[in-house]
């Protein structure tokens, strides 16, 4: 059975203003993990037309962040660091960033995550720390409904 809170992350992260502007995401949580899937966009390419770092940086980031609040129940969390390191650039083709929780903590959370091209060819990951914030999640609309 899928959690409640699984579908409730899923649905905050479609309905958060970004995506309006990021067309074409899909998320799917489980317990511990997040995985995203996008199609390259060239609106979002670097002057040396290829996908700009600010997309694998948001693709590494949300996996690693859903990863991480998947396994917090009542309150939102804060990014509180994240490194990301790119191998590859993109210029077609679909993304999917995997995000894996590997550490939780009272206080902090870390989540590491790889980006894959359609080829399953490593492009990027990430690795971030994540703390509870004051917010609840009940309190977020796109969380609650």
């Amino acid at each position: 059975m899928i959690s409640d809170h699984f579908l409730r992350l899923e649905q905050l992260f479609l309905k958060a203003p970004i995506q309006q502007n990021i067309i074409g995401q899909t998320i799917s949580v489980a317990e511990g993990t997040a995985l995203i899937k996008y199609h390259v966009n060239n609106a979002f390419f670097h002057g040396g037309n290829a996908q700009h770092g600010a997309i694998y940086f948001k693709l590494l980031d949300d996996a690693s962040y859903f990863a991480a609040a998947s396994l917090v129940s009542d309150r939102f969390l804060l990014t509180a660091s994240f490194e990301i390191k790119l191998f590859k650039p993109v210029t077609e083709g679909m993304l999917t960033a995997t995000g894996s929780c590997k550490m939780a903590g009272d206080r902090i959370i870390y989540a590491e995550a790889n980006l894959m091209n359609e080829h399953q060819e490593l492009v990027a990951t990430g690795a971030g720390r994540f703390q509870r914030g004051k917010q609840l999640w009940a309190s977020l609309p796109g969380y609650s409904g």
